[in-house]
């Protein structure tokens, strides 16, 4: 199961909508959840980062800004 559906099945309370052209991901809901559910996908998208590309979080943010 997706981090994503894990997380709308655990807050009922929690909206989560998805934009992948804008590749972000809105939260909203109380302000508990929304900072839980945040700190939790920081720390799952940093992990495949690092494990995956062998980068840091601050080189990944660096390469995936279109300006650059």
């Amino acid at each position: 199961m997706r981090f994503v559906d894990l997380a709308r099945h655990t807050y009922l309370n929690l909206s989560i909508d998805i934009d992948r052209t804008g590749r972000r991901v809105h939260l909203c809901g109380p302000p508990d959840q929304v900072a839980v559910c945040k700190n939790y996908f920081e720390s799952v998208l940093n992990s495949l980062v690092e494990r995956h590309y062998k980068i840091g979080k601050e080189l990944a943010v660096f390469l995936s800004n279109p300006d650059t």
